[in-house]
């Protein structure tokens, strides 16, 4: 079995078998990889974020607050909990 030796050396000299192996492997690694990647970015677009601060008339932060967001649509709800300093996300909803 022969194998191409791609001549990268600026001297001209070719690779070596090894290295032009190596080049071969990480070139067709990272033609599988990119996909993937974009693929991943892509099914991440549909998707909306809440996040905020619960504070009451005082502007004092409430902390363990029970919050639901409710999708009027579909009538599908989430619930997420504030924080210690009243911070709060709901990560992952379905934009209407």
């Amino acid at each position: 079995m022969k194998f191409y030796i791609p001549t990268l050396r600026k001297s001209g000299q070719p690779l070596s078998r090894f290295r032009a192996l190596r080049l071969h492997l990480s070139t067709c690694g990272l033609a599988l990889i990119l996909p993937l990647i974009f693929c991943a970015a892509a099914a991440a677009q549909g998707l909306a974020r809440i996040s905020g601060t619960v504070t009451d008339t005082t502007g004092a932060a409430i902390p363990n607050a029970r919050l639901t967001a409710t999708r009027v649509a579909t009538g599908a709800s989430s619930v997420a909990q504030s924080s210690g300093n009243g911070d709060y996300t709901f990560p992952s909803l379905a934009p209407d």
